[in-house]
């Protein structure tokens, strides 16, 4: 008695088929053609959340130089609004005081932002800080330009550090 494989697929002829059909096949390629696209989605996503954190992290950045070149008397306090920032013309910048109380306590609040004409969906970032009007620097304690000291200006020609 010869025993016959039940699982197998056989020819009229009786013999075993060998292989894969094609509907097979073409449902193999399918699937596999989905998941490629997914992958390559998840890949865009991914790529473009990159290029979005780290536009976040320069407008950070670029706020919170402004804000200490503001409370160490570099850039005066005066409100502006939407100024090229000086190292990347991408980005635009506004400063807007106010008095919080009668003690003289001020909310200095810079404002940054991409350039609306240059990009898609700009970034803004804000960042407020409380200071008090006494500790922030009038415009005669602002250093020069050039940042040098009074000596350094006059030419100091002994050869000796001023004291």
């Amino acid at each position: 008695m010869a025993l016959k494989h039940e699982h197998a697929p056989t020819f009229r002829s009786g013999r075993q088929r060998a292989g894969l059909s094609i509907l097979e096949v073409m449902l193999a390629l399918a699937i596999l053609g989905l998941a490629v696209t997914a992958i390559g989605q998840l890949i865009h996503i991914g790529s473009m959340s990159s290029v979005a954190a780290s536009h976040e992290t320069t407008a950070q950045m670029i706020c919170e130089s402004k804000l200490a070149e503001i409370t160490s008397g570099i850039q005066p306090t005066t409100p502006l609004a939407n100024v090229p920032f000086e190292l990347d013309d991408d980005w635009n910048y506004s400063i807007q005081r106010e008095e919080i109380n009668d003690l003289g306590l001020v909310a200095i609040q810079v404002t940054v932002e991409q350039r609306a004409d240059r990009y898609d969906r700009p970034v803004t970032f804000s960042l407020i800080r409380w200071v008090n009007e006494n500790d922030l620097p009038t415009m005669e304690e602002v250093p020069a330009e050039d940042g040098g000291s009074e000596d350094a200006t006059r030419g100091n020609t002994t050869g000796e550090a001023a004291s």
